[in-house]
């Protein structure tokens, strides 16, 4: 049966496209962080920068598989219709298992930074949510650890997954490895998307940060929906069908660096805000706010449960350590309600 991949262009050009874009939001975060604001940087900050240089590094991996001949449209997952040195298929085979070190790590350090971020945003009363959403911090650990475990301990030794001789060779297990960690990475990337729809829908926030906050989750949706092609090709490949090596792999390098994208967007939300606040008169409570409860909704007596704008003239607003920058959500004499 005859097919035609993509090629190797689509895969450099979108992969290092994203990466620019996740390049250009890191520097505006640094520059907010370590020049305006004049702190450290956060844990999620690390994590950022790490996911990037692991995004850069599954990008690099792409460009070896290109020059390998691995990439080009008549090659299948198999490896059937590869015309380059015979020699170069167990070099693409070594590079396809060793790669998918960054590449987990790109996927886990992305969904940390977002869960680190969660940590910041999920207010304390609410504990039974911050309890899940330990626990989904808790399961993406341990995800991550199983994944690798589970590609590089499956097979001893580990040169067997690419040394070619029948007796020994386990490349065999390559669909069973990559149904495992294909389900542990999915399923945490629903759960880390799915986790903030546990206190949006309750609070009052503005418009445009509801906005980007389903943009955010937009784009997450796309993600997921990268990830679902991925595994769809690798599942008719392995039922027979002739698929294009370059077809999946650009589907894990549009989810691979999307994911990065996404998982960086938020930290520029100082700089909305100072947009914002800019723009907004200033508002003096005339009585305290208090948290009640409608239908499990939560709801500000008098006045939006968003953090409001002070007189004081020495307020930050690019603090985002801060409570009065409109950076969090600021939630007064609440208890948990649920």
């Amino acid at each position: 049966m005859s097919f035609h991949g993509t090629g190797p262009l689509p895969i450099l050009i979108g992969g290092w496209t994203l990466t620019g874009i996740a390049a250009g939001v890191i520097i505006a975060r640094l520059y907010l962080r370590i020049k305006i604001q004049s702190r450290r940087l956060l844990v999620s900050d690390v994590f950022m920068v790490a996911a990037w240089f692991c995004g850069c590094a599954c990008n690099s991996i792409s460009i070896v598989l290109m020059r390998l001949g691995a990439l080009d449209p008549s090659v299948g997952t198999d490896l059937k219709g590869f015309t380059g040195n015979p020699d170069n298929i167990s070099k693409i085979l070594k590079v396809f298992w060793l790669g998918l070190i960054p590449v987990h790590l790109t996927y886990y350090l992305c969904k940390g930074a977002l869960l680190l971020l969660y940590l910041q945003i999920f207010p304390h009363f609410m504990r039974k949510r911050r309890i899940l959403l330990w626990a989904t911090i808790v399961y993406n650990f341990l995800a991550f650890v199983a994944s690798n475990l589970v590609v590089y301990c499956i097979c001893h030794p580990i040169q067997t997954f690419w040394d070619g001789i029948p007796s020994t060779s386990c490349s065999s297990k390559g669909v069973i490895i990559f149904m495992v960690t294909w389900s542990l990475n999915t399923t945490g990337e629903i759960s880390v998307f799915l986790l903030p729809w546990l206190i949006l829908p309750g609070l009052n926030i503005r418009r445009s940060l509801k906005i980007g906050v389903y943009g955010t989750f937009f784009l997450g949706v796309v993600t997921i929906v990268f990830g679902i092609l991925r595994f769809v090709s690798i599942l008719n490949a392995h039922q027979g069908t002739s698929v294009p090596l370059s077809t999946p792999v650009l589907w894990n390098t549009l989810e691979c660096n999307l994911g990065l994208v996404i998982a960086c967007m938020p930290s520029l939300r100082p700089y909305f805000n100072s947009n914002d606040i800019s723009k907004r008169k200033p508002i003096t409570p005339e009585k305290p706010l208090a948290l009640v409860t409608t239908d499990n909704r939560w709801t500000a007596d008098s006045m939006a449960m968003t953090s409001v704008s002070s007189n004081r003239p020495d307020q930050n607003i690019w603090d985002e350590d801060r409570t009065d920058n409109n950076s969090k959500v600021d939630l007064m004499q609440a208890r948990d309600v649920v």
